[in-house]
């Protein structure tokens, strides 16, 4: 497939700003020189000035013709500059490929020829194709191209259908994070920590005022307390025989 086929032909303001650009290049460059052959003829008196301007204008014709030259080749070849910047290229219209340095030398003394008479700037407007071909487009057989959608319509085509898709490399886990899967990080229990020690708090001590239970066995004190003990009733005595340690029992029961 050629590149006139595979790319869409080029829009008109972007091959105006194109030739702005490279106007404003050469027009530049042409004040520059004249400009400085104006301020030496001028410094050189009225003697003098007849003799530079008669050989530095044809200095100043010379380079600015070279100019032209190399504009023409970066046409034939990848573009000027203000078509570099503007993504456009120049190729031949029946074969696609590149345009070549004469002519693409023709398409521009044309383009010169008829811009002198300024329809020459219009042309390509006139074109009914649709290929915005200007008088010296057709003369040379040129198309101008969009280079950038030709470029944006490569890049997907890489890829074929159907094709897998590279994958991206997973990123490290960092050393700190878990790598537990989410199931086992759930059930996997959770570090157990030593409780904080309690601090035993000791009862308070009972207070020397609270009354105390008298017993009965330190209940009588001689001198202190009022009433005497009852006495214990003494022990009944034992049977001299075990015969009658029934009634005895029954006696006590």
């Amino acid at each position: 497939m050629t590149q006139a086929a595979s790319s869409p032909i080029a829009p008109i303001p972007r091959r105006a700003i194109a030739y702005v650009i490279d106007a404003f290049i050469a027009a530049g460059l042409a004040i520059v020189l004249w400009g400085a052959l104006v301020v030496v003829a001028t410094l050189s008196g009225a003697e003098g000035m007849l003799t530079t301007l008669l050989i530095g204008a044809p200095i100043v014709s010379l380079v600015l013709l070279a100019w032209f030259v190399v504009y023409t080749s970066m046409q034939a070849g990848n573009g000027s500059i203000g078509m570099r910047a503007q993504g456009l290229r120049l190729v031949s219209a029946s074969h696609g490929g590149g345009l070549g340095f004469g002519r693409t030398l023709l398409r521009n003394i044309i383009f010169v020829l008829a811009s002198s008479i300024v329809v020459g700037y219009f042309t390509p407007l006139f074109d009914g194709s649709g290929r915005f071909q200007g008088w010296h487009d057709k003369v040379a057989g040129s198309l101008m191209l969009d280079a950038r959608a030709a470029t944006d319509s490569v890049v997907p085509s890489l890829a074929e259908p159907g094709s897998a898709s590279p994958t991206a490399p997973e990123p490290s886990v960092p050393p700190s994070r878990s790598v537990l899967p989410p199931a086992v990080a759930s059930a996997t229990p959770a570090p157990s920590f030593p409780a904080p020690a309690r601090t035993a708090v000791a009862a308070p001590a009972p207070s020397s005022s609270a009354p105390v239970e008298e017993s009965s066995l330190i209940a009588f004190v001689p001198g202190i307390s009022r009433d005497a003990p009852t006495p214990l009733a003494p022990a009944a005595p034992l049977p001299a025989d075990g015969a009658d340690l029934d009634s005895t029992v029954q006696g006590y029961a």
